[in-house]
């Protein structure tokens, strides 16, 4: 999906959210903002915004000389995450349908992000996630691939949302005893996504193959990645692609069948699918191909 008009304008306010969660002085904020809005307004339309995301954010930890510009937000998000893991895991002890309960835990987690024009509130989200329908539902496309597969890869997305996909791997493992199962993070800081070693904390390398793709990108992209996960990336039988930093750089290919767990949280990429703000999707980008 390549960069529209807005996404530029969407670039504009995330490093102004930048700025203000930093609580960064006046002059120096001028001073990003001056050089920011310059390089914006000449990005060309043939990426994707996470593409152009890693310019645009490198540039900000450059001028303001930090490399983790979310770091504290990302472990609140993560302790915040963990107090609903008793809650979900009763969830779905007591779900005749554990594998679509555990999907809809790892979706809601995709409400935690720092780079939308839309927020949403944990709480809400989880208290009406299970009433709540995929307005594009692939599920049972997702199940059937499940039963025949031998290895999978999930792509990570944001800090405290890997709470709840250790929840959904962990939901895997039992329906699925012989799946192997690939976790994958982001290379290196940028906006909120989980690293490597935030999601090792989290004890998810202690349950399936923990892995850095080398990819920093706020949206998984091939070339990025480093030799060893592209070895696992491209022998998976099928991918699940976490947040809509994923789905904008990878609905596009064709090389692998994708799975895309989200929530729709801007204009651009609901005008795209034809779906609301706040709706919850499971798109394979295979179904994808064919609409």
């Amino acid at each position: 999906m390549n960069i529209q008009a807005e996404c530029k304008v969407c670039l504009l306010q995330q490093t102004l959210n930048v700025l203000k969660n930093l609580k960064i002085d006046e002059e120096t904020s001028r001073k990003v903002i001056n050089e920011l809005t310059e390089k914006i307004y000449k990005l060309n339309y043939d990426k994707s915004p996470p593409e152009h995301a890693i310019d645009i954010y490198g540039t900000i930890s450059k001028l303001l000389n930090r490399n983790d510009l979310y770091k504290e937000q990302k472990a609140d998000a993560i302790l915040q995450a963990e107090n609903f893991v008793p809650l979900l895991k009763e969830k779905i002890r007591k779900s005749n349908n554990k594998l679509l309960t555990a999907i809809k835990i790892s979706v809601a987690g995709n409400v935690l992000d720092l780079a939308t024009q839309k927020s949403f509130d944990l709480s809400n989200e989880l208290e009406n996630i299970f009433n709540t329908d995929f307005t594009i539902d692939n599920f049972q496309n997702l199940k059937d691939d499940l039963e025949s597969a031998k290895e999978i890869v999930i792509l990570a997305d944001n800090a405290g949302e890997n709470i709840f996909d250790k929840i959904l791997i962990e939901t895997l493992i039992k329906l699925y005893p012989n799946l192997k199962i690939n976790y994958a993070t982001r290379g290196k800081p940028i906006i909120n996504d989980i690293t490597y070693e935030e999601a090792k904390l989290s004890g998810v390398g202690e349950i399936c193959n923990l892995v850095d793709s080398g990819v920093a990108s706020a949206g998984f992209i091939y070339e990025l990645a480093n030799k060893n996960f592209r070895k696992i990336y491209e022998r998976a039988d099928f991918v699940i692609a976490k947040g809509m930093g994923n789905f904008e750089t990878m609905i596009n290919l064709v090389d692998k069948k994708s799975y895309f767990l989200f929530k729709v949280k801007c204009n651009v990429v609901s005008k795209l699918i034809d779906k609301k703000i706040g709706d919850i999707i499971c798109l394979s980008n295979k179904v994808y191909k064919e609409i």
